[in-house]
């Protein structure tokens, strides 16, 4: 059972399902290979299966996001009294030129990272989600808590400094021109504060977050473009930076949970019926009962 900010959750592990999907993949590999010890050496996971190259924002990577997502802890967001937002960050119109895959993408999202924290002296603190526009552009959406005062060495605010950072992150001056490079700091993101509480706590957050292309007439919204998709594996969809889980797990024993008796309780419960019942309580009787117990039966 998992206690965490934005859930109770109580799940079972059947651990042999797993260990038959392991020795199926084994198999599998050992007639890819005809090596039984790499086979019998490859571990691909406890479900035996290896994930498939990630194209797509799917209803299970949903799941596992809000399940994720519930057991943060959100408090960094709230420190000092600091309101959140969730800033939007978009490529201009020819974006395949500065993210013509997902690995220049993420590259950009790493070199604006480090503008952050040069010019406000701490890393970036949130939950973030690539989403794409019809026209197949991606752009992405950061859950934080945007600084106060001025940057360092610039002096700008935050919503000055985010549109001349995102723009010099994205290179789009070298890349597309001067006049496409005005245009993309104007235009290429996009504050927007909680002015109604729907981030205050983990489960209204995760609920946010899940809605983002739960529809189908927005499901392109987690539909990776043609281009990145035919170059392999998008990467993830969706993550966290600075935050750490709040939740905690604790085993239950089931049979104390549905009350069983113990071993000694049931043998003894045996032959209190016997007495009852007239039955004479022999060594024979005793042992058939314990032998019964201990394999998990109904004496």
């Amino acid at each position: 059972m998992t206690f965490a900010a934005g859930m109770v959750r109580l799940s079972r592990r059947d651990r042999s399902l797993a260990e038959k999907a392991h020795e199926r993949r084994v198999a599998a590999r050992f007639k890819e290979t005809g090596d039984l010890r790499s086979a019998l050496a490859y571990s691909p996971g406890m479900t035996g299966t290896l994930r498939a190259e990630i194209v797509a924002f799917t209803r299970q990577a949903r799941s596992r996001m809000v399940r994720t997502l519930c057991t943060l802890d959100f408090a960094p967001l709230f420190l000092e009294g600091h309101q959140p937002a969730m800033v939007t960050l978009t490529l201009p119109g020819a974006w395949e030129v500065i993210a013509p895959d997902a690995r220049t993408f993420k590259t950009v999202i790493k070199r604006f990272k480090d503008r952050f924290e040069y010019s406000w002296g701490r890393s970036i603190v949130g939950v973030w989600k690539m989403e794409f526009q019809r026209r197949g552009a991606p752009h992405l959406h950061i859950l934080m808590t945007p600084p106060a005062g001025r940057a360092r060495g610039t002096g700008e605010t935050f919503k000055e400094w985010l549109g001349l950072a995102w723009a010099g992150a994205c290179k789009t001056a070298e890349l597309l021109g001067p006049i496409e490079a005005e245009k993309h700091v104007n235009a290429g993101t996009g504050i927007d504060y909680d002015r109604h509480g729907q981030w205050a706590d983990a489960k209204r957050i995760a609920i946010y977050y899940a809605k983002h292309g739960l529809f189908e007439a927005k499901e392109y919204q987690n539909q990776a473009p043609a281009l990145w998709v035919e170059q392999g594996s998008v990467g993830r969809f969706w993550g966290y930076w600075g935050l750490k889980s709040s939740g905690s797990t604790i085993d239950l024993d089931m049979r104390k949970v549905r009350h069983d008796p113990s071993p000694a309780d049931a043998v003894e419960s045996v032959i209190e019926k016997c007495a009852a019942a007239g039955i004479e309580v022999t060594d024979a009787v005793k042992s058939f009962a314990e032998s019964r117990v201990n394999d998990g039966l109904s004496a």
